[in-house]
């Protein structure tokens, strides 16, 4: 009876110390999942809800309610003034922002030099290939002439925050783009850039659109990083292309 009573307890303990641990698991996990933003094992597939950025000029369709991105999550290191929204799986993180121009404000001015053209080239021969791409796009706008090639040129000015913004976060990223298109967003009122490659880690993949709100003095930026099957895919192809802005 005792040899029964003692196996009973020892049983018990087990279940207990198995629990407990199993829990311990869990809350660690839980922790670790909030620290980096996971907000599912997979959100492929998911329907999209649009979201207003707050305090914005743009909305897109989120595969769910999006937050304040995590450390691990910034789209730049330093600090940048304006709007970050994302959505996480464990392959991939959605991106929307609209973020202040740097440096210098854009401003409209008239001609302080000789007439000339900024003509915008491709890193690489994809140039070809975007002008069969989605009927989605289009290249008019500032992305092919500036009118003007001096200062005081509007769509000059566009034309390097674009490059800025762009190049900056390629440099704090420690990667370069495969390759980089121009393209606009509602028949040209919105200038921008789309830039592709692999992150530095190799084995990820980033897509990400930079669009200049001339106006607002902004630059809004939406994409996806992480797993390059899923980045690449017609899921982050949708939500990219759900964006909209406005002035």
């Amino acid at each position: 009876m005792k040899g029964i009573f003692i196996l009973v307890v020892v049983v018990a303990l087990a279940g207990f110390v198995c629990f407990n641990i199993s829990a311990i698991t869990a809350y660690i996990n839980s922790a670790t999942a909030m620290l980096h933003g996971v907000d599912a094992d997979s959100l492929e597939g998911k329907p999209l809800k649009t979201y207003a950025l707050p305090h914005s000029h743009c909305k897109a369709g989120f595969p769910g309610e999006p937050h304040a991105p995590s450390a691990a999550q910034q789209l730049y290191n330093g600090l940048q003034s304006g709007e970050t929204k994302v959505m996480a799986d464990a392959k991939q993180v959605y991106y929307l922002a609209e973020l202040s121009i740097p440096a210098a404000p854009l401003a409209a001015g008239g001609p302080s030099g000789a007439a000339g053209v900024l003509s915008f080239a491709a890193s690489n021969s994809g140039m070809e290939q975007f002008a069969k791409g989605p009927s989605a796009l289009d290249t008019t706008g500032n992305n092919s002439t500036a009118g003007f090639n001096n200062d005081e040129s509007v769509p000059l000015k566009i034309q390097n925050a674009l490059d800025s913004m762009s190049r900056s976060w390629l440099t704090e990223h420690g990667t370069s783009a495969e390759q980089t298109l121009p393209l606009a967003l509602k028949g040209g009122l919105f200038s921008g850039r789309e830039i592709t490659g692999r992150l530095k880690d190799g084995a990820g993949r980033f897509k990400l659109r930079f669009f200049c709100n001339y106006p607002c003095k902004t630059i809004v930026i939406i994409g996806a990083t992480g797993d390059g099957a899923r980045v690449d895919s017609a899921d982050t192809k949708k939500f990219i292309e759900s964006l909209d802005m406005w002035q």
